[in-house]
């Protein structure tokens, strides 16, 4: 499932949750200030992990050339 992350309008808290593709609804009260309706999407989902001998791939930087 996709990982969504969310922030707050109010306090910038983030909190990051795992979703289903059909249910990614934001929380309903910030986890941080306690404020109803502020947790808005900040990022686009995310589904792809990869994993070598369960520890997470490590992203190797490429620096694009002109």
């Amino acid at each position: 499932m996709p990982s969504y992350e969310y922030e707050c309008q109010l306090c910038k808290a983030r909190v990051e949750l795992v979703q289903s593709l059909d249910k990614h609804e934001p929380p309903a009260v910030c986890p941080s200030c306690n404020m109803e309706h502020t947790m808005r999407r900040v990022n686009k989902p995310s589904s792809f992990h990869a994993e070598h001998n369960g520890q997470p791939a490590e992203v190797e930087q490429v620096d694009e050339k002109e």
